[in-house]
């Protein structure tokens, strides 16, 4: 006989109500924790966002819109079928081990054997190692010639390959890496980080108050968008030497032995010296920078090397330097604004401008994203007053920046091309050039189509800004007109103010010319260069907003000299200075 079993009820209606309020926190959490941020980028996926306007704005959508153009652009990059492929590579490999290990692991803590319990501390590294500290200890483990793993290797005879230097072995390095720090990973991980964790721009204004934060956040993060065009081009550059795109001042510079005890500076690419400022309220940051000329890169600020120096720094302001004779590929906007927004799009460009550092010959291969290049070349003579530089066909239009004084004319092909009055008159025109006396760049656009060569007439180096020079006893203005650079040191007036200048000369002689304005009697100074001083007379200017020049012989040495304009015993008047500069004789 069958005995037909009685079917349980579900819980019904009755249960659920009686159940709803243990459920919904989880069903809250699902909602607005999984789902509503999937959702959330869903949409964003249809737009252009940059990451920093806000969502909520009135028209965001409309103005921002692009429909599937994203998908599109990712569908069709072989970077993106190259990278998919490889994360296939990593998965297939690492979650395998991953289980293996775990298990493996769990299995010999939960046995009570000899040892056990400094396998259990030992095993906890990875726990409190961050994966920076992690990844500089395997890549010195595994350095094809000094790492521990292939010496361990050599001892049974075996030849151990480049690891992540060799294409064979770089995946099957970083996999092993990653199961070894991600094992109890997770374990070390906060769901719900505190406001005093999360470290997110806008929730660090939040918490402090500071609304500078964001700001401030956002011109950094368009100066790297302004700059991948560099950051792209050396990557490609590091693929084929071999050298990190951050790199120790010692690759660069291994002459130099002052460059191996540097732990606070580092080359970003072949061309930037960066200083980070890693102390919390520091205004002055004391950096190293090696033998040449080297011009701060946000403020345009000319300097010699060979030596260190102290940089007045803030927030908004941190040591990054470029080495003279460099060529930096920028995508800038209509503005031409170092900072200013371009949005998000690495596969074309607003302004793609060329800044061009001139010392002797120069060359620069701009890499784009679909790996076709162009290569500009730059040639100084300065002791002649010209500059040359070559731009190949492009497609779109081109502006060049080229760094120095303000020239008498630009040819492009042989053909005079007109003078922009201003920056608004320039975007303004095909082709026509623009002289910055705030940036100390010579702006030239040329149009798409065929190569340019440009040549600029009666530009000499740019001067030394007496507004970043090292002072005493004096003050920075901008209250009178007509200077050049950012500023102009004012308060020069009494015994014991000076401004020394660190400048780099070949051991010629040459001619300096001092900037300055004397607006109510002729002034006197004293001039030190390396110590040797010589008295300097300088008339009087027609008032405080106009400016004179006078220039004196000077012997320089070889390399660094030191310059000094100082009130000292004797000395009278009161007197405002702009700049110096070096002319060859």
């Amino acid at each position: 006989m069958l005995v037909k079993r009685k079917r349980r009820k579900g819980p019904g209606q009755e249960g659920l109500i009686t159940a709803s309020p243990f459920l919904m926190p989880s069903l809250i959490g699902l909602l607005v924790f999984s789902l509503l941020p999937l959702l959330i980028s869903a949409f964003i996926s249809l737009t252009d966002w940059n990451g920093l306007d806000q969502l909520t704005a009135p028209g965001f959508f409309q103005e921002h819109f692009i429909g599937l153009d994203n998908y599109k652009a990712i569908l069709s990059s072989p970077e993106f079928w190259g990278v998919l492929w490889n994360t296939f590579r990593y998965i297939i490999m690492y979650i395998p081990l991953m289980l293996v290990a775990s298990l493996g692991v769990a299995y010999l803590l939960s046995r009570q054997r000899p040892g056990v319990t400094a396998f259990r501390i030992i095993y906890y590294i990875p726990v409190l190692t961050s994966w920076v500290a992690a990844s500089m200890i395997w890549k010195s483990m595994l350095s094809p010639e000094y790492g521990a793993v292939n010496n361990i290797l050599a001892v049974f005879g075996i030849q151990g390959p480049g690891w992540l230097l060799d294409e064979a072995w770089a995946m099957p390095a970083i996999v092993l890496v990653s199961v070894w720090k991600d094992i109890m990973q997770f374990h070390s991980e906060k769901a719900n980080p505190s406001p005093s964790e999360e470290r997110s721009p806008w929730n660090v204004q939040e918490r402090t108050g500071d609304d500078t934060i964001i700001p401030t956040f956002r011109y950094y993060v368009n100066t790297r968008m302004n700059i991948l065009p560099y950051i792209y081009s050396e990557a490609q550059q590091c693929t084929e030497d071999g050298t990190p795109l951050m790199r120790a001042m010692m690759i660069d510079f291994p002459e130099d032995p002052e460059a191996y005890d540097l732990e606070e500076q580092y080359m970003f690419g072949r061309s930037l010296l960066v200083a980070p400022v890693l102390e919390e309220g520091q205004t002055v940051k004391e950096i190293y920078l090696p033998e040449g000329e080297w011009i701060d890169f946000f403020h345009n600020a000319l300097t010699a090397g060979g030596g260190t120096k102290n940089y007045y720094c803030d927030v908004d302001s941190i040591p990054v330097y470029v080495r003279n004779g460099s060529i930096i590929p920028l995508n800038l906007n209509e503005d031409y604004e170092l900072g200013g927004s371009i949005g998000n799009d690495v596969d074309n460009y607003t302004n793609l401008t060329f800044r061009v550092y001139p010392k002797g010959d120069s060359s620069y291969t701009l890499v784009h994203s679909d790996r076709s290049t162009i290569t500009v070349n730059a040639s100084e003579d300065f002791k002649n007053g010209s500059v040359s530089v070559s731009i190949p066909a492009a497609a779109i239009p081109v502006t060049t920046q080229v760094f120095g004084t303000e020239p008498t004319g630009v040819t492009v092909n042989g053909q005079a091309i007109q003078r922009a009055a201003t920056l608004d008159e320039f975007q303004a025109a095909q082709t026509a050039y623009y002289y910055s006396g705030s940036e100390k760049l010579v702006y030239i656009k040329t149009a798409a189509g065929d190569a340019s060569e440009i040549e600029i007439e009666g530009i000499y180096q740019a001067p030394y800004e007496a507004e970043h020079a090292e002072q005493a006893n004096v003050a920075v203005n901008t209250d009178h007109e007509g200077y050049y650079g950012e500023g102009f040191v004012d308060q020069f007036a009494s015994e014991g103010c000076a401004v020394t200048f660190t400048v780099n000369s070949d051991g010629d002689t040459a001619l300096l010319d001092v900037r300055y304005s004397a607006g109510t009697e002729a002034a006197q100074r004293t001039l030190l260069v390396n110590g040797e001083s010589i008295v300097l007379d300088l008339p009087k200017t027609q008032d405080w907003d106009s400016w004179n020049t006078v220039s004196v012989p000077v012997e320089l040495v070889s390399g660094q000299n030191t310059i000094t304009i100082s009130y000292q015993a004797g000395n009278f008047a009161g007197i405002n200075l702009d700049c110096i500069s070096l002319r060859n004789q």
